[in-house]
């Protein structure tokens, strides 16, 4: 995953709502332009990011645009806007399934079909690829703090001696 900071311009916000029978999903897709790159971010809640704001983002150059995973808004202190532990999660519900099978069938592979075992193995394989994918994620958003965070600022001690002759000096 590759990180870019700089300020956002272009910035243009979408919705796309799907329905299914009784359900609807809306995704928030905002698309924008951060030190010449052309960035996609896609997510459940509204992306908070408007023209100008210093914006950092996590995520996979594909081809010509930059899909972000996550962002970061340092103009308005908006916190961090992601969605790798719902990745984490799906991975260890799939994991969680995959293992109840085996237990299921009393880890009876012999009786069990083609199509059983590569259930279970997609099932077991994709939940550590969600896993894995989430945990990416949420370890490069760890990054942010540190280019978030301002240097510290050394103030005049009103103890120190060397200040105070120095200033009875001049």
């Amino acid at each position: 995953m590759d990180k870019i900071k700089g300020i956002a311009t272009k910035v243009a916000h979408t919705t796309q709502t799907e329905e299914y029978q009784t359900t609807s999903t809306t995704k928030y897709i905002a698309t924008f332009l951060l030190n010449k790159t052309q960035i996609t971010i896609e997510l459940d809640k509204p992306i908070l990011i408007k023209e100008n704001d210093v914006v950092i983002v996590v995520g996979n150059s594909n081809g010509s645009v930059f899909k972000a995973n996550a962002y970061k808004n340092l103009t308005s202190g908006v916190p961090t806007q992601h969605d790798g532990w719902i990745k984490i999660g799906i991975g260890i519900f799939m994991i969680g399934a995959a293992l109840y099978m085996l237990h299921d069938i009393n880890y009876d592979f012999e009786n069990m079909t083609s199509a059983g075992i590569a259930l279970i193995c997609f099932l077991f394989l994709g939940g550590i690829a969600w896993g894995l994918v989430g945990w990416s994620i949420n370890s490069e958003l760890e990054e942010f703090e540190d280019d978030s965070t301002p240097e510290p600022v050394q103030e005049d001690d009103p103890n120190d001696k060397t200040d105070n002759e120095s200033q009875k000096l001049s």
